[in-house]
């Protein structure tokens, strides 16, 4: 039986959408913790194994090109035909034809000379066994052009692994449902699969998950599409039985018959390779994508640099299998929402093992992705994120991710979160929520903001041991409602400034500034919550955790405690938190246009006006700020808009005669500030949003008495207001932030074995023999 409207999602999205897209000097503490002998190995199901630390974790050991990457001979020399070598003309068609020469001979590998290459057209690789290989990584070099080429976002690759059709395609629904750990799946009529065949496993979220999808998530259930699935899981046919097919892995979630699960057989190109060369975008394009791994098996991307392409860098779509190693990946031309990202899709089983990636938006696991293992990885202004439609069960392990901004203004606007951890929550519009059992093991986690954001919904299960967390401002993690199950254990937490928020409407609570503590529970402790082991440094003296206790709670210590007072501004400085007025000058009762999002109009003439008033007015309105406008004032939760927003304010003898900081937060979109009618600073554009404003004062604009500071903000979408905290909002001497003191070393829980996924490799080895 087929079902149209998952045939109408799969043929949606025929290109993947590349939408997956110096280390601290530490100490180390060992836990008192033995290594499991192998006979302590016990397996809750076959999907699962119970650690040297007691935990049970999802098994990973499918990850990576099966049998290992291999040596591809070479069979054809690219310079047979016709290569040009003068960097003007384009060389893709003599590339192809040697491409395509390798296929018809059954595969093998093409060699490419040393040289520097324009490319004008997608290069592909649609037979299997086809392998492109540069004579010399730094030596050979790709300049993709795409000169007089216009085509859609996600189709202008530079190259593409991808079946050219699909002609075994085929769509089976099961005639019973699957529990977690089976290798059987019922079909009827098994007799239509082969052995060896490749095979996909999907079905419908389960009605719980429903339940909790914004309006534009359920739109996609309905409409059938990307948004429908939830399984989407790869297997090889090992044996075709009288009852259906057994498969080489487990079932790695319970699928009801409610959800209407069903196995489809694929046609996926098997074997292919990009290896040892260079890619390196010259001309100023955004709509060029880098490498597309679409419907493919066992096919990599190995010891490959790539520099400033114009989007994604990489997109592995409809895939299993495959392997990313040893690649550098650095900057993208494109900046803000849905551009600039790394991404992983609707693939399973893969490895990116020991690559370098720089300067994008998301590092993106999601749309079902499960099984992937990603491992001894640096990623530097790229945040981790489990973007949206229930990834599961996939492992990040030895790995650096530095999640803050660059130190330019590009990099900064390529809108990485600034989590550590980061996955959406069920009111997060199309970022619905990531799927259970993902795995964070070993890894360094340096961000802006909280070091864990978990979103609730279906994000169940969700392992966090051995992590080190540094936290520029904010808290240590925050769990929202549904994120039942969550394990955080054996981490360490730095807390530099655990009472600044982020945005507050992030934490899910109608009061986010009271919201203190190391690990918070916005709703109260999701179910099963166990919370061991732990170190803080900068706890707040308040308590270790906010808005209840873990259901498991034990052996956390807390190394050094935060003493910065909650609620008010640096010492020395004067507190504009209150009372302001606030006038609305302009409302877009219609939402922008996806162009005009970010824009600003600038300050209009009646908000001018206002900025060289003297007297107050009797009909300004008063708002207590910082908070987000959603109230009977102004409500930037249902349109969009201008507001003015004004305060008086005094020095004290000490901050007279000096050049002062003015500390606003974040304002939710852009502002335009004034001090006694004169600029002091102004902030725009797409992640406006959320920015920390920090303007200077000069002192010949301040007086002693009656200083009046006037705030422009426009809101162009979404909420508005300022997103900051009570301890945001001040002027005074520059450096004036509370800061912990930090001892020189840091001590750092060590894991029980180095490499959870080198561990279960080597325990399932020994177990067969």
């Amino acid at each position: 039986m087929t079902y149209d409207s998952l045939e109408q999602m799969a043929e949606t999205l025929v290109n993947p959408v590349f939408v997956i897209a110096g280390m601290l000097s530490l100490g180390l503490m060992v836990m008192t913790c033995s290594a499991a002998t192998e006979a302590e190995v016990q397996r809750v199901t076959a999907a699962d194994v119970t650690g040297p630390d007691g935990i049970v974790y999802p098994l990973f050991t499918f990850a990576g090109v099966t049998g290992g990457i291999p040596n591809t001979p070479v069979v054809v020399q690219a310079s047979d035909h016709g290569l040009p070598r003068d960097e003007k003309t384009d060389a893709s068609k003599a590339i192809q034809a040697a491409l395509d020469e390798a296929g018809s001979r059954g595969g093998g590998a093409v060699l490419l000379p040393k040289g520097r290459y324009v490319i004008d057209q997608t290069l592909r690789l649609t037979r299997d066994g086809v392998v492109l290989r540069g004579e010399d990584r730094a030596d050979v070099v790709l300049l993709p052009r795409f000169e007089g080429t216009k085509v859609s976002d996600h189709s202008n690759n530079l190259i593409s692994i991808e079946r050219a059709e699909n002609p075994l395609r085929l769509d089976v629904a099961l005639t019973e449902g699957l529990q977690r750990g089976q290798t059987e799946i019922p079909v009827p009529e098994a007799s239509r699969f082969e052995v060896g065949q490749r095979v996909v496993l999907t079905a419908l979220p389960p009605p719980e998950a429903v339940a909790l999808l914004s309006p534009s998530g359920l739109e996609h259930i309905t409409k059938g599409t990307y948004g429908s699935i939830y399984s989407y899981q790869h297997f090889v046919i090992k044996e075709v039985t009288s009852k259906g097919v057994l498969v080489d892995r487990p079932v790695r979630l319970n699928l009801p018959m409610a959800q209407k699960p069903f196995l489809r057989r694929v046609d996926l190109v098997r074997g292919c390779g990009i290896e040892n060369l260079t890619i390196a975008q010259e001309v100023e394009r955004k709509d060029i994508h880098g490498i597309s791994l679409n419907s493919t098996a066992d096919c990599w991307i190995k010891d490959v640099t790539m520099t400033k392409i114009g989007d994604w860098p990489v997109g592995v779509g409809r895939s299993m299998n495959f392997e990313i190693r040893g690649s550098d990946f650095n900057e993208s031309r494109s900046l803000g929402g849905a551009r600039a990202y790394f991404g992983v899709s609707f693939s399973s089983d893969g490895l990116i093992d020991d690559c370098r990636i720089n300067h994008f938006r998301h590092f993106s696991i999601q749309l079902a992705a499960n099984g992937n293992v990603i491992r001894n990885c640096d990623l530097n202004n790229v945040d981790v994120n489990f973007h949206f439609h229930w990834p599961y069960e996939n492992l990040i392990e030895n790995c650096r991710v530095d999640a803050t901004p660059g130190p330019d203004p590009d990099t900064k606007s390529r809108g990485s979160y600034g989590y550590g951890i980061y996955t959406p929550d069920s009111e997060g519009g199309d970022h619905n929520p990531a799927g259970p059992r993902n795995t964070f093991y070993n890894n360094t986690f340096i961000s802006d903001w909280d070091g864990v954001m978990l979103g609730g919904g279906s994000t169940l299960e969700t392992i966090v041991a051995y992590n080190l967390f540094d936290a520029k401002r904010s808290t240590g993690a925050v769990i929202k409602p549904g994120s039942d199950g969550t394990v955080l254990f054996g981490n360490t937490f730095i807390l530099r400034d655990p009472h600044r928020r982020r945005m507050m409407h992030k934490y899910g609570h109608p009061r986010p500034q009271t919201l203190i503590g190391a690990v918070i529970f916005p709703g109260g402790p999701p179910a099963r919550i166990r919370v061991e082991n732990n170190l803080f440094y900068g706890a707040p003296v308040e308590g270790l955790f906010g808005v209840g206790t873990p259901a498991v709670e034990s052996g956390n210590r807390v190394v050094l405690p935060w003493t910065g007072p909650a609620g008010s501004a640096p010492v020395g400085t004067v507190s504009l938190a209150g009372e302001w007025n606030v006038r609305e000058t302009v409302r877009l009762e219609a939402a922008p246009s996806p162009d005009q999002l970010h824009a600003d109009p600038s300050a209009s003439e009646k908000t001018l006006a206002l900025v060289s008033t003297e007297d107050m007015e009797a009909d300004w309105d008063t708002v207590t700020f910082p908070q987000m406008l959603v109230g009977p004032v102004v409500d930037w939760k249902n349109f969009d808009g201008e507001l003015v927003a004004r305060r008086t304010f005094d020095l004290p003898e000490t901050l007279r005669g000096r050049d002062l900081n003015l500390s606003l937060g974040v304002i939710d979109d852009h502002d335009t500030t004034w001090i006694n009618g004169v600029e002091v600073g102004s902030t725009k554009g797409p992640d406006g949003w959320k920015t920390v404003r920090n303007y200077q004062v000069p002192t010949a604009l301040l007086k002693a008495e009656g200083n009046v500071i006037v705030i422009r903000m426009w809101d162009s979408f979404g909420g508005g207001g300022m997103a900051g905290i009570p301890e945001d909002l001040w002027i005074g001497p520059e450096g004036s932030e509370q800061h912990m003191n930090l001892p020189s070393e840091i001590s750092r829980i060590a894991p029980p074995v180095p490499s959870l996924f080198e561990w279960q490799k080597s325990s399932q080895t020994n177990a067969k023999r």
